[in-house]
């Protein structure tokens, strides 16, 4: 999935789901839901989110399972919960996740980034939360 835009979305900004997914250079805003989710890829592929944008979400900016994933050179604003959120997949492992050179800014109410799994490489981020005021 390349060069989409989605915007004022009523669910999920792009689901993407299955084995070798790649979504990048996208732009998302104001989805109701997550705006990019990638879901469960098979085992033995990966799934990869690169230099999307997104403004805006209901929920988390981006979230992911499966078993490889690539989340880099993103930027993420003003999610309602987190920016990034990597989630161990239910139904078989993910395995050491690589979450690099994003920015992420002004999550309302949970932490930038995050990862539910173990062995994940988080580097070169930006995560901004201006003070409460």
């Amino acid at each position: 999935i390349g060069r989409m835009p989605a915007t004022w979305v009523e669910g999920v900004g792009i689901n993407a789901r299955g084995s070798s997914v790649i979504v990048e250079d996208c732009t998302v805003t104001g989805s109701k839901r997550a705006g990019i989710e990638l879901d469960r890829t098979a085992s033995n592929d990966f799934g990869i989110v690169r230099r999307c944008t997104v403004t805006g979400a209901g929920e988390s900016g981006i979230v992911a399972t499966g078993q490889v994933v690539l989340i880099e050179f993103n930027t993420v604003n003003s999610s309602a919960q987190y920016g990034i959120a990597v989630i161990q997949d239910p139904n078989g492992g993910t395995a050491s996740p690589v979450i690099d050179d994003n920015i992420v800014t002004k999550t309302k109410k949970k932490d930038g980034i995050y990862s539910g799994v173990a062995g994940a490489n988080i580097d070169r981020n930006t995560d901004y939360r201006p003070p409460d005021r």
